[in-house]
């Protein structure tokens, strides 16, 4: 699907509102007739579940109108320090299942860790970035993610992973 919009719809607070299921499955109509073509998702936020009962609702409603996810997904979470691919690929199972969609237009990608241990967290992240990589590319080959974004709480992480990265583009 060809992105049309710099927009993209930000779900996680859709709880907030008192709206009928009717008038988001409006909503998502007329975003996507605007050009709207991306929503932005976490199964971490209690609006996640009113989420799926719009996007369900919308694709019976216009089958033809398709709708592209940006997934929020963290791995590791706040309670572990190491990446565990086999746990990254059934949470992007889980999305894909759940979205009923064959290919995730993105995901928003967290290594959380022990935030309070910024020290150790780069460390972890440096032992395992060749392993989330090799992860990332294979669902790419496989089809099933587009885009791979990062959300990296600290400057220093940001840092990090910029030069990890140069560093393994330079290895390709």
């Amino acid at each position: 699907m060809e992105v049309c919009s710099k927009l993209i719809f930000g779900s996680m607070r859709m709880s907030e509102y008192d709206y009928s299921v009717a008038y988001w499955v409006d909503l998502f109509y007329k975003m996507h007739d605007s050009g709207i073509v991306v929503h932005h998702v976490s199964s971490e936020y209690d609006s996640y579940v009113l989420y799926m009962t719009v996007l369900k609702e919308f694709n019976l409603k216009y089958p033809e109108k398709q709708i592209s996810h940006l997934v929020k997904l963290a791995e590791p979470h706040f309670d572990s320090s190491d990446f565990n691919p086999k746990l990254f690929q059934s949470k992007v199972d889980k999305y894909l299942t759940e979205l009923n969609v064959s290919k995730l237009w993105g995901i928003q990608w967290m290594w959380r860790g022990d935030l309070k241990n910024e020290i150790s967290r780069l460390d972890n992240f440096k032992e395992n970035i060749e392993i989330l990589n090799s992860k990332v590319f294979e669902l790419k080959k496989n089809n099933l993610i587009d885009g791979f974004y990062l959300f990296t709480y600290t400057n220093t992480f940001c840092e990090l992973a910029i030069s990890l990265s140069k560093q393994l583009d330079n290895k390709l």
